[in-house]
């Protein structure tokens, strides 16, 4: 029986200062470290994580945490 390797897209930590900016890019993706949830930085409409710690309002232009300790940026990249 011949089995398929599929490869899992690579999650590339980048460090970024919230106090200064949340970078919007495609590929780059949000983390709640709280509830796990992953959010595109590049997102249509409104969105939160289910715990409302990560919000990001692409309308108004704003991002941001309750707690910024507990957001992880992360790009995804093909192996």
């Amino acid at each position: 029986m011949n089995v398929k390797k599929i490869s899992a897209p690579r999650k590339l930590p980048i460090a970024f200062d919230p106090k200064r900016s949340w970078p919007r890019k495609d590929g780059y993706y949000y983390e709640c470290m709280i509830c796990q949830d992953t959010i595109s930085s590049m997102v249509p409409t409104y969105v939160r994580c289910r715990c409302r710690t990560l919000s990001i309002d692409p309308e108004a232009g704003r991002m941001g945490a309750r707690d910024e300790s507990k957001i992880q940026l992360f790009e995804k990249r093909s192996p």
